[in-house]
């Protein structure tokens, strides 16, 4: 992390339940592969990649995103339906991850999310598309031992689903992500625990 900035990340987060059933997925890929940094961050679908902002800036910046409530509250809860797995082939780092069934209601959010954003810091002009996802492996995955990860995932199924009814700002403070703020789609209440 840039020693002169904070950084900082949107996410949409699976309910308690459903993020323990990812998290032992995870672990799977661990036992099975060895590979574990995916099982640092929370269980997540990213909602803005993460980003940063100058230290000095970080105050204003964290109170001015309070006005995204006013946003939320606009925005109708939908489900999010997770079903079964797919890949990055980065040639790098490859990425192992859960994927989300395509539906108008969460390419919507963000979309709409980004344009709004874009009163509180820079966003791209020209995002890259959104590929909703929950990762179960990336980083320290090697090309060489992916084939057979992918071989693995390829013939495991998964499903699950939750009621997307928040949206969370998260901060990172050198060790971990922890939440900063959350937001309340159509005056939902939250029943997620902090992390």
């Amino acid at each position: 992390m840039k020693m002169d900035t904070m950084l900082y990340m949107f996410a949409l987060m699976p309910t308690n339940e459903v993020s323990s059933y990812i998290q032992s997925r995870r672990e799977e890929l661990f036992e099975r592969f060895g590979f574990s940094k995916a099982l640092k961050p929370p269980v997540h679908i990213t909602l803005y990649d993460p980003f940063h902002i100058k230290k000095e800036s970080a105050a204003s910046f964290e109170n001015a995103v309070d006005q995204l409530q006013k946003w939320a509250d606009s925005q109708p809860p939908f489900q999010i339906d997770l079903q079964d797995y797919g890949f990055f082939e980065n040639p790098k780092t490859p990425v192992v991850y859960i994927d989300v069934k395509k539906t108008s209601k969460i390419k919507d959010l963000q979309a709409n999310f980004i344009k709004k954003l874009k009163q509180y810091i820079a966003t791209e002009d020209k995002p890259k598309t959104y590929k909703p996802h929950v990762t179960i492996g990336y980083r320290d995955i090697t090309p060489d031992v992916f084939p057979a990860i992918k071989n693995y995932y390829s013939n495991q199924t998964f499903s699950a689903s939750f009621a997307c009814s928040t949206f969370y700002l998260w901060r990172h403070n050198g060790q971990n992500w922890q939440i900063l703020k959350t937001f309340h789609l159509n005056g939902a209440v939250s029943q997620l625990s902090l992390f």
